[in-house]
């Protein structure tokens, strides 16, 4: 993920990859960071974080075979985009979640809900494709 969002900065991407119906507007960020910690807490890492001033990108990647995302992992992203959003006074905040085994009905319509995008492995290989960067390893 962090290397589509590098390779990707100042393009627009199908939002189809992400389960949107308009394309995804990347911006030069400042900053890619992977597994950044937002405090003390179990549940405060953050497998992406990228900047782009007012506009901060959080992304959550799970993968794992034969289990899909559920609500309450959804319910966590959503945390955690929150602590960024208050941290950094982003006005603009753009939440990115990947699953390797794709994600259940609630868990879709809760992203549906909060505008997040969301990748399964089949679409995540469409982006990496489309970059021409190498598709992900089998699990």
């Amino acid at each position: 993920m962090a290397q589509i969002l590098h390779n990707a900065q100042r393009q627009r991407l199908p939002g189809h990859y992400f389960h949107q119906n308009h394309e995804i507007e990347v911006p030069e960020f400042s900053y890619v960071r992977l597994r950044e910690r937002l405090g003390a807490g179990a549940e405060t890492e953050i497998d992406l974080h990228a900047a782009a001033g007012i506009e901060q990108w959080v992304a959550e990647s799970k993968w794992r075979s034969q289990r899909s995302v559920r609500p309450s992992e959804v319910q966590q992203l959503l945390a955690k985009a929150q602590l960024v959003k208050l941290d950094r006074n982003a006005e603009i905040m753009r939440l990115w979640f990947f699953s390797y085994d794709g994600f259940s009905k609630a868990a879709v319509n809760l992203m549906l809900e909060h505008g997040i995008y969301w990748s399964t492995q089949e679409d995540l290989n469409g982006l990496l494709d489309y970059l021409k960067l190498r598709r992900l390893p089998a699990l």
